[in-house]
């Protein structure tokens, strides 16, 4: 095993995670990965909904758009795809999805030819598992493109999920001064009932008189806030990150008819983002984050008054932001966590962050591995994946830039606990914050997956530190035969599990910079492995972290890691 002696730290951070299993699309531009949706099916098993708007089904013309269901191999239970009857190159099925109640799943394919003309968009319900149509709704107008943004909420109180469905290419023709019949473009959000499949209601974009108008676009970006007036609707908001400044609307369900009741203006790109978080300040009513990529800001608002909360983060990759996403309470604080992509992060590779929305503690950085593949322009939560007892779901993000376009998708854990049968990791023993120093679990993970033979390098991230402490990270080749406990320095729950093979390599763990993880320190290393190192050989690694506090010797420990080459 002197083999594996050889430690390096690695410029860059990444945080604690577990790739559990990876799709790749058949052909170049497919574009797989380009919108995601977790669901379970009617069966209770936990499914993967991924669109490749640009790839071609059997039989089809090509770039028809498809969508792929995976189950929690990644693996397609059976060659699924869902193209339309009538399909055509440039359809687009597939460039948006959302799940619509257990069982079913809404499509979007906003390049549609419908009978009104080239581009009126369609939105399509399924079941889940055989593709049976349930329901179809057409764009009633050219250029409309019906089916470009997608949300569910019960917005008519019924106690079944409604459908929400953004038209953002929605014309409206009218007469100003000095300009006769003016066309413009001002997008239309529509909800349909869950229930009987009825429309409920409509808004439009507003109208510019103006000799050069700025085209809010609304429909893009949609989200089924939840029930912020405690009436039993939810609301619903609406980016319109084009609008000058750009805006975020807030409509409710009342009377038969769909009405603006809150507008919450921003800078260049406001709106482009939009993630419903649940309750974060204690008033019992939902709160919600909104992005600004072209200032790669991202800001939580009360859901009650619409008021800025006290937790914000400021991004340094390119394109911070453009992608928002509820991603289940990962930390098992009682709130759901923040993933923000950055697509344009590391010359267009890519990554997403993960934060608690309630303390703002970055969990975990996902970073893209392929030149252009744009990691982190979708992402999505999979319930119980894993099919284990941990209660947090998993998070699949999307690559659609991988191999020339071809896509990819990487379904990942932040839990050591979610351990599928195939798992290169198993956990040993337990990770320790004792009495007397901060309280924070440290986390150790493999952010970028397996330890695969023949590879050059292989990393582990620590995540969940205090920020700007001093980490120590054992590596060896054999579990000990019993822990061996720090108790005589005061630290009598904290225990090394493994035989290292020499000295720990010391690493800070800090944040790169204030404005993205104020709260939370996490780093990155990188272990040199020998191009002859064969599949299937065990090693051991289990990290300390310096922590201040009261005791003696003041210290936290992630648990212990077997991890297996494959």
């Amino acid at each position: 095993m002197s083999c594996w002696a050889a430690l390096a730290l690695l410029a860059g951070s990444l945080g604690a995670q577990f790739q559990l299993c990876e799709a790749r699309g058949a052909t170049a531009n497919d574009r797989l990965g380009t919108a995601l949706a977790g669901l379970r099916a009617g069966s209770g098993a936990s499914l993967l909904w991924i669109g490749a708007p640009n790839g071609t089904a059997i039989g089809q013309q090509a770039n028809t758009g498809t969508v792929e269901l995976r189950n929690a191999a990644c693996a397609m239970p059976a060659p699924y795809f869902f193209p339309l009857s009538s399909a055509a190159s440039g359809d687009e099925f597939g460039a948006e999805l959302t799940a619509l109640a257990p069982g079913l799943v809404a499509i979007g394919a906003p390049g549609y030819d419908g009978p009104a003309g080239a581009a009126t968009g369609l939105v399509r319900v399924l079941d889940a598992v055989s593709g049976a149509l349930v329901r179809s709704w057409v764009g009633d107008s050219a250029g409309e493109r019906l089916g470009a943004g997608l949300a569910v909420g019960d917005v008519d109180g019924d106690g079944t999920a409604d459908l929400v469905v953004g038209s953002p290419g929605f014309v409206v023709v009218s007469s100003c001064s000095g300009i006769s019949n003016a066309a413009r473009s001002v997008g239309r959000v529509s909800v349909w009932s869950g229930s009987s499949g009825a429309l409920l209601g409509r808004v439009s974009g507003d109208w510019h008189c103006s000799f050069n108008p700025i085209h809010p676009m609304e429909g893009s970006v949609v989200e089924v806030l939840g029930d912020v007036d405690l009436d039993g609707r939810a609301e619903i908001l609406v980016g319109s990150p084009r609008w000058s400044p750009g805006r975020v609307q807030v409509l409710s369900y009342g009377s038969g008819t769909l009405l603006r009741t809150r507008t919450i203006t921003g800078g260049s790109s406001f709106g482009s983002a939009l993630a419903a978080l649940g309750d974060l300040d204690g008033d019992g009513a939902p709160d919600f984050a909104v992005s600004s990529p072209a200032t790669r800001l991202v800001q939580l608002y009360s859901g009650t008054s619409g008021a800025a909360l006290p937790r914000a983060w400021n991004g340094v990759d390119a394109e911070f932001g453009a992608v928002l996403q509820n991603v289940g309470d990962q930390d098992g604080d009682g709130h759901a966590e923040l993933l923000i992509g950055a697509p344009g992060a590391d010359g267009a590779r890519g990554a997403a962050y993960v934060f608690s929305a309630f303390t703002g503690h970055l969990l975990a950085v996902l970073r893209g591995s392929e030149a252009n593949e744009r990691f982190g322009s979708s992402a999505a939560s999979v319930p119980d994946w894993t099919g284990t007892t941990s209660p947090a779901p998993e998070i699949a993000v999307g690559a659609p830039g991988a191999a020339q376009g071809a896509g990819r998708v990487v379904v990942i854990t932040l839990d050591s606990a979610a351990r599928p049968a195939n798992a290169y990791w198993t956990p040993q023993g337990t990770a320790c914050a004792p009495q007397g120093t901060s309280g924070v679990i440290p986390r150790l993970g493999t952010p970028n997956g397996p330890p695969l033979a023949g590879h050059a390098r292989f990393s582990l991230g620590i995540a969940e530190t205090v920020p700007a402490s001093q980490a120590f990270l054992f590596v060896g080749g054999a579990a000990l035969p019993a822990p061996f406990c720090f108790d005589f320095v005061g630290l009598p729950t904290c225990c090394l599990f493994i035989q290292p093979f020499g000295a720990a390599l010391a690493l800070p763990t800090v944040s790169p910079t204030a404005q993205i993880a104020p709260n939370g320190g996490y780093a990155l290393t990188t272990i040199p492995l020998a191009p002859s190192i064969p599949a299937g050989v065990p090693f051991y690694v289990q990290a300390y972290v310096m922590d201040p506090g009261s005791v003696v010797f003041p210290g936290t420990m992630t648990e212990a890691l077997e991890l297996v080459t494959r």
